[in-house]
């Protein structure tokens, strides 16, 4: 079991960075639909609960 963790660690390596580069090709702010203060996280929440279609990445600000 050890040893398939391994594999996995082997064979995921350096997607990370290829993700991070790619993001160059997309408009990853459009994926942000709402900005909260942290204040605000419930209202956050109550949002996803209550419009999970519409709502794709809440930013809770500090």
């Amino acid at each position: 079991m050890v040893k398939a963790g391994k594999d996995v660690v082997r064979l995921r390596e350096g997607e990370f960075g290829q993700a991070i580069q790619n993001m160059k090709y997309l408009k990853p702010d459009a994926l942000i639909t709402s900005e909260l203060r942290m204040s605000h996280a419930q209202k956050a929440f109550e949002l996803l609960e209550k419009d999970p279609a519409n709502q794709l990445k809440i930013i809770l600000t500090v």
